[in-house]
């Protein structure tokens, strides 16, 4: 089936990124001369290219992993405006955030994955440049957040409107659109309880709204900018790709960690059955061929009940249900920022 394919595609594409994303931003922190800088800025938008296709290819299939929370909009919004910056040449951009939102049950990556969607396709709309307007506001009923893309291109022809959410169906030229943009963020919206719309605005262009509804609680905090947070510990790193493997550790070992790496579920039960050494955590791979990362986290969790484990996983093949029943947090997707990875293992190692 489609969504089988797009699964296997998406966990072998995100093993490799999973090496790739992480090793151009430490490379980022090490490079001081301008124009190689550039050459790097110019491959690492290129990965993170490669991740959103995943994305896309996994949300249109409905594979992908769902993972909804309390979250700031306009911050998953800014950050998804960020990564489309490069192809908005001659567009002028207008960034309307309601400063006063609260936080949605979202899933940050769809979020992106709608902005995305949306803000190319308004560009691909615009073909000698123009107007875009993102702006995000309160519903009428006050029970959703309203995030709305709007361009000055040419506007949808109302014969056209009911069949521009269709899957494959696409106005543009032969070889220019998938004809799935739209498509993924109508079942994005649907997915989180919410709804999208096409208004066609008297001035001309076309502009849509989609919802997504308030959450109960606050957002989390972003992670804060600066170099990343060093660590100190012994770290158990479990995947059989040995490239991931080995950048894993590496990223750790430069944030002054100790790590012991193990290409297999086996090998890593050997190391901790052993005993010479305490581990202050453990991140494994889900998908592994024997015993896969699940049945390892269960034995170790009897051989250590105090390890902090988390899981890693280009895509954990619809075992989050399982993972959370097991009492384990949802896996930190590949390709991660590093960041990010140790600003949790900074707050989930024990000493």
């Amino acid at each position: 089936s489609v969504g089988r394919l797009a699964a296997g595609v998406a966990h072998d594409f995100n093993n490799i990124l999973g090496a790739m994303v992480p090793s151009l931003e430490m490379m980022e922190r090490r490079i001081e001369n301008p124009k190689a800088l550039r050459y790097l800025g110019t491959v690492k938008t290129g990965a993170e290219r490669a991740a959103g296709l995943v994305r896309q290819l996994l949300a249109f299939s409905r594979a992908g992993e769902f993972e909804p929370r309390p979250m700031d909009l306009n911050a998953e919004v800014e950050r998804a405006l960020g990564l489309a910056r490069p192809s908005l040449k001659g567009t002028e951009l207008r960034w309307l955030p309601d400063d006063g939102l609260g936080p949605v049950r979202a899933d940050p990556t769809q979020v992106q994955q709608v902005v995305l969607n949306l803000v190319l396709n308004a560009v691909d709309a615009m073909d000698s440049g123009g107007v875009l307007t993102v702006e995000t506001f309160r519903s009428p009923d006050a029970r959703a957040a309203v995030l709305a893309v709007q361009d000055t291109g040419p506007g949808v022809p109302e014969d056209l409107a009911e069949r521009i959410f269709d899957p494959f169906f696409t106005t543009k030229e032969p070889g220019k659109g998938t004809g799935l943009g739209l498509a993924i963020v109508y079942g994005i919206a649907e997915r989180h309880g919410g709804a999208v719309r096409l208004v066609s605005p008297p001035g001309g262009g076309a502009r849509f709204e989609v919802t997504f509804p308030f959450a109960e609680g606050a957002a989390p905090e972003a992670a804060a900018e600066g170099e990343p947070p060093a660590g100190a510990g012994d770290i158990l790193v479990v995947d059989d790709d040995p490239v991931v493997l080995a950048t894993l550790a590496r990223v750790l070992r430069d944030a002054g960690y100790r790590v012991r790496a193990a290409r297999s579920a086996e090998e890593a039960l050997r190391v901790v059955e052993r005993g010479d050494r305490t581990f202050g955590a453990a991140l494994v791979d889900v998908r592994m061929p024997g015993m896969d990362g699940v049945a390892l986290a269960v034995k170790l969790r009897e051989l250590d009940p105090g390890l902090p484990l988390r899981f890693i996983s280009g895509y954990a093949e619809n075992r989050e249900e399982e993972i959370r029943k097991l009492g384990f947090p949802t896996p930190i997707r590949k390709p991660f920022q590093v960041r990010d990875l140790l600003a949790l293992l900074q707050a989930i190692v024990r000493s």
